[in-house]
């Protein structure tokens, strides 16, 4: 077990920024799931670019998803059975957790999740945070 413990990091807000984590729970009606309302959550977290790959299954089209990875103390939820996974809401977009990785060895409640955008068209990347020519 690693004797590193990153938990501080994380809440720095020097390091952190807030995300906006939707929660859509289950609730089963006459045999039915149903998700009647979300659940918001505010919550400190790292969040950087993810992998992604070029997608050239269409012959004439070419597209790269646009993902994240977010690593937080908040306990996400990704997909399984009988659960939703969360939507994260970061920078004007709109993120599904499509993989969780738990790194509670590093920290309380540390997790990693991979996130994809569903968004059909991503915010453009904000001015301040390119660098001038």
């Amino acid at each position: 077990m690693p004797l590193l413990d990153v938990s501080d990091v994380i809440l720095d807000p020097e390091f952190a920024e807030q995300i906006t984590v939707l929660r859509r729970p289950i609730v089963m009606v006459n045999g039915r799931a149903t998700s009647p309302k979300w659940f918001r959550y505010c919550v400190p977290a790292v969040v950087n670019s993810g992998v992604s790959a070029l997608d050239r299954a269409n012959g004439d089209q070419q597209s790269m998803p646009n993902k994240i990875s977010v690593h937080t103390l908040f306990r996400l939820q990704g997909p399984a059975p009988g659960f939703q996974p969360d939507y994260v809401a970061w920078r004007d977009d709109n993120y599904i957790v499509t993989s969780l990785d738990d790194y509670t060895r590093y920290g309380s409640g540390f997790t990693r999740a991979d996130c994809a955008s569903v968004d059909s068209i991503d915010s453009p990347p904000d001015i301040e945070d390119m660098d001038a020519p």
